[in-house]
């Protein structure tokens, strides 16, 4: 998330931890906590923050805590807001007035199956289709159901009309000229049949975001499936890594595809004013699919 005056906020489960080192140097200072653990020394604390628990705990209840009493010291859904000029990865140029060339722009999905590792929009078009259609499951540790929802361009809570928002999206090509930055869609949480996920995330996702630079300079390996573009196995730079199955996690399942598109034609049906862009790129993939006749 971003403030639009000055930082960002995030949530600690998906974006902190001790192999996360930038988000790590982003919080050391200046820093605001929600519901996390409080340490003996008045330090915050949360689950994978460290490689090892601290002995003991005030827990985000105000309880005391220790690693075995059967409870999370840190709420789940904990969070923290800092100063984005404290990032140590960020462009330096990310204020400047003039602003800064954009080249990429990239969504995230949270899906166990579909949605492949990573995936290079054919267009422009597509890439909005993507954003529009981004799918979250979150597990509820509680009692390991799943969740599902849909967050249109990573957003799930709205401040903008969104038939405006898809609208803007779907306009500001023809507002773009011959420079049109490339589309891209990952997904860091890709499982196998055992649940197990076949992508490590945090510091190694820098291999994929490596492959995004290689497109955006058109180098890099790609294959094309019924989304976009993927990289082969052997496109990504996997030195030193090891892996359960990378390709697994690049494959588009048929069967699995369908049926999410079967899912995506009854949202839009459901809506009563969509950008045209957004209803022909799913007819396209229907039709790639043979499903014209469940229109």
């Amino acid at each position: 998330g971003i403030n639009a005056e000055y930082g960002g906020f995030f949530d600690r489960v998906t974006s902190v931890s001790y192999k996360n080192r930038a988000a790590i140097t982003t919080i050391k200072k200046n820093t605001i906590f929600t519901n996390a653990a409080l340490t003996s020394e008045g330090d915050v604390w949360w689950e994978g923050m460290t490689t090892e628990p601290p002995k003991d705990l005030i827990d985000w209840t105000g309880q005391k805590w220790t690693p075995g009493c059967g409870r999370t010291a840190a709420h789940p859904n904990s969070r923290y807001t800092a100063r984005l000029s404290q990032c140590p990865v960020i462009d330096p140029k990310w204020e400047d007035p003039m602003g800064v060339p954009i080249s990429a722009i990239v969504f995230g999905n949270r899906r166990r199956s579909v949605f492949p590792l990573v995936c290079e929009a054919p267009s422009w078009e597509r890439g909005v289709f993507f954003g529009a259609t981004i799918g979250v499951e979150r597990k509820d540790k509680s009692n390991g159901k799943t969740a599902f929802s849909r967050e249109p361009f990573a957003m799930p809570f709205d401040g903008f009309h969104m038939k405006n928002y898809l609208y803007r999206w779907s306009n500001i090509r023809k507002q773009l000229g011959y420079f049109v930055p490339k589309i891209f869609a990952v997904n860091w949480f890709r499982e196998d049949e055992e649940g197990k996920l076949l992508w490590p995330g945090f510091d190694e996702n820098s291999r994929v975001i490596k492959w995004i630079f290689q497109r955006i300079n058109n180098s890099g390996q790609a294959v094309k499936n019924h989304l976009g573009y993927v990289p082969p196995a052997t496109g990504l730079d996997l030195k030193g890594l090891e892996v359960l199955d990378v390709q697994k996690g690049l494959v588009v399942n048929e069967n699995e595809l369908k049926k999410e598109l079967h899912d995506i034609d009854h949202l839009f049906k459901a809506q009563v004013d969509l950008p045209d862009v957004l209803r022909k790129e799913l007819g396209s993939l229907k039709k790639d699919l043979h499903l014209e006749e469940t229109s």
